[in-house]
Parts: structure tokens; sequence; C-alpha cells
């Protein structure tokens, strides 16, 4: 029978299923009432605003997740003064955030209210208890967070509900997306100080600490921001070129295939526990859970891209109706990410296993670059469509291409994406732990 290791990683991945499967439903659901009553423009005003403040959230998380959790694995009695310098290190990386899109606002192509994204920004403050988040995955109990987030998904849809139903302007939309930061950062705290049995001004910070985190750290932020300018960039120049409708009419096909990024997170963040512990174990262990995790990756990046692809018409009017007709084409296009997307998660997980983030930020850059120019020559050409392709291909560069010049081990690991297309031989051999 399964050993009582699957069963506690299993747990773990349900938990996180179940969290992200009712809150993707939900906000899916209220994302399209919204898109709907908002219309493609006011629809794109908001989206806009979401992309600016994404451009530079490598600032107000720092990439330090992945890497925290590593450090709470590996050093579980120093929990203190590893949450401790994570919160204020965030809160540094928040403001230098807010500062840099307050500034950016005042740019005269800028289009959307000044107040809304200023409002917006605020979030990133309240992200900096995120910490509790990483604390309770390394100990392999997200059931706690999934309660937190749960919660505040539904305070939030039913805000937005209130807001449809009263016919509310855009602004307020804008504060519910604050609000949502601030309900879960009071319920990260409450769950920690309940459950994970201290409080949390128990936090130390510890200059060492702090400066090491922040020293292996920075290639990630900056991974973080390249990623961050190649997802988001495509809507900010879409603004730029074409005008605030071209944006609400990518946003709303784009946000389909985003909402699929759940997928390969819950898995990676459920099972990078177990991808640490089988590189104690033995190499061969831990190369066999590699190359299965990517296998496992492709087979559900295929049942998501078919179905989508063969439908995108209907979904469009379905979900949009027809004032975002022009979205079908572009949904066609951007589907295909899901795939160097879900790659990409477990070449990540491989790269901080290894300790090879200062690499990854140079093919990270390469993907940006790539990104910025193929948007300059494709958006005037081809319009929404051409955000579209821009995407994609940097999302093979990023995964396929670029790694390829930065050694055998990375060209291993393509090698390992490349050949995990022959799921249909593979499927019945895959076994993650």
């Amino acid at each position: 029978m399964w050993s009582n290791g699957f069963k506690k990683y299993f747990s773990n991945m349900s938990w996180l299923a179940l969290e992200r499967f009712f809150r993707l439903g939900l906000a899916l659901i209220i994302g399209v009432l919204v898109a709907r009553y908002l219309g493609p423009e006011s629809f794109g005003e908001i989206s806009f605003a979401l992309s600016l403040i994404g451009l530079f959230t490598g600032f107000s998380t720092l990439g330090l997740n992945s890497l925290v959790v590593k450090e709470l694995v590996e050093e579980p009695d120093n929990f203190n003064k590893i949450l401790g310098c994570t919160f204020f290190l965030r809160l540094t990386g928040a403001l230098l955030s807010f500062i840099i899109i307050s500034a950016l606002a005042q740019l005269p192509w800028i289009d959307t209210d000044k107040n809304i994204i200023y409002i917006m920004a605020l979030m990133a403050f309240f992200q900096a208890t995120n910490n509790v988040d990483m604390f309770f995955q390394a100990k392999s109990e997200n059931k706690y967070i999934v309660w937190v987030k749960l919660f505040q998904t539904t305070v939030v849809v039913l805000s937005r509900i209130y807001l449809l139903y009263i016919e509310a302007d855009l602004i307020y939309f804008a504060w519910v997306y604050l609000l949502d930061a601030v309900i879960l950062a009071a319920g990260l705290l409450l769950i920690y100080r309940k459950y994970g049995h201290h409080p949390f001004f128990s936090w130390e910070w510890d200059k060492s600490l702090g400066f090491s985190l922040l020293k292996n750290a920075w290639p990630l932020i900056l991974s973080m921001l390249m990623v961050s300018f190649y997802m988001k960039i495509d809507q900010v120049m879409l603004q730029y070129f074409i005008g605030l409708p071209a944006v609400g009419v990518y946003a709303a096909a784009s946000r389909l295939t985003e909402a699929t990024y759940f997928l390969p997170l819950i898995i990676a963040t459920a099972l990078f526990p177990a991808i640490l512990n089988a590189k104690k174990i033995s190499a061969k262990l831990y190369k066999s859970r590699i190359k299965n995790l990517y296998s496992l990756m492709f087979v559900f990046a295929m049942l998501i891209i078919f179905p989508v692809v063969v439908l995108s018409d209907y979904i469009i009017i379905f979900l949009y109706g027809q004032a975002f007709t022009l979205a079908t084409d572009v949904l066609k296009i951007h589907i295909w990410i899901c795939i160097f997307m879900f790659w990409g998660v477990v070449l990540n997980r491989w790269i901080l296993a290894e300790n090879l983030q200062k690499t990854a930020f140079y093919f990270q850059f390469a993907g940006m670059i790539t990104n910025i120019i193929l948007n300059i020559f494709l958006i005037p050409r081809f319009g929404v469509t051409g955000a579209a392709w821009a995407t994609l291909i940097s999302q093979i560069t990023v995964n396929l291409c670029y790694p390829a010049l930065f050694g055998r081990n990375f060209r291993l690991q393509i090698w390992y994406q490349i050949t995990s297309i022959n799921f249909f031989q593979r499927l019945y051999k895959i076994k993650v732990l």
C-alpha cells in the first residue's frame, strides 16, 4: 500500500487543490460577471492597473517563497528569525514597489485613473504576511492556510456581487482588491497564532540572516522581475500602442489561461519537500522524481489545451458576450503557454534545489528582452493576437532555448521536458513519489 510519506504529501496537495479549485472557480465566475458589467474599456482599465503593479511583484515578494520554505525545512528550530527577516524584508520591498508604481502612474500616456493604481498598489504591504503561508508549507500543513483563503474568497466574492448589484463605479472594485489583501493578512496572522502556537510578534530580525536571505534571493528577485515583465508587459504595451479596450479583450482571454496556472503550482508546492528529501537520499531517486514531474505536468497541460482550442469560440461568447469576440483568437494562441509554464515551474524548483538562481537570471532576462522586442513589432501589426504570440514565443525561449546555453545540467532538464511529450507511453509509469 502507499507509504506514510505519500499519504502526507497527497493530503497536503489535496488541501491545496481544494482551496485553489474553490477560489479560482468563484474568482472565474465573478470575474466574468465583472468583465461583462464593466465592458472592454473599463475592464481594460482595471486590468492595466493590475499589470502595472504586477511588473514589480519581484520587489514586494523578493523571490523568497521557495527559498524560505527550503530554509524552514532545513532549519525548523530557527523559524522565528527566518519568518521575522522575511516579513521585514518584504515590507521594505513593498515600499520600494509602491514608490516606483506611483512614479510610473504619472506618465502622460497612462489613461487609467491614478487613484485606482494607488489603491491597488497598497496590496503589496499586506502581502508581507505571506511568510505564514511558507511556514505551514514547510510543515506540510496547508489545511490551515486553506481555511483562511476560503474565508477570504467568500468575503471578497460577496463584496463584488454587492458592487454589481448596486452598479457601483469602477473605483470601488479597486477597493475590493485591497480588501482582499487585508483580509488575507489578518487571517494569516490569526491562524499562525492559533495553530503555529507562537505569536507573530515573537518574530525576530537577525541582521546576518536577513542579509544572507537577501544575498541568496537577489537572483530570484531579478528572475521574478523578468518573469513579471514578460508576463505583464504585454498589457502595458497594448495600452500604449492601441488603448484600454484592447487591454480588456486581451485580459479576458489571458485570465482564462492564467486560471490554469494553479495546477502546476499546487503540485510543485506540495511535492517540493519530497524533491529536496530525494536529493538527500540518492541521485537516482532525485533524477527520477524530476523526470516524472515533467511528464505529469505535460499530461495536465494537454488535458487543458485541447478542449480549450476546440471550444474557444463558444467559451468566450458564453462567458463574456459579443463585446469580447476578439478574445477568441487570443485564447487559441495564449492557451498553449500552459505547456511551457507547467514545465517552467518544475525547472524553477530544480534550479532552487541546485542553488543555480544566479544562472537562471540570465535566461529570464533574455526572455524578457525577447518579449518586449516581439511586442514592439507584433502589436502594431497584429493587435491583440500579436501580444499573445509574443508571450508564447518568449515562454518557449525561456524554457527550451536559452537554458541550453548554460551547461550540460540545464540541457538535461530540457531533454526531460522534450521526452515528456511521449506521455502516452510514460503515463502508466509516472510515479511522482
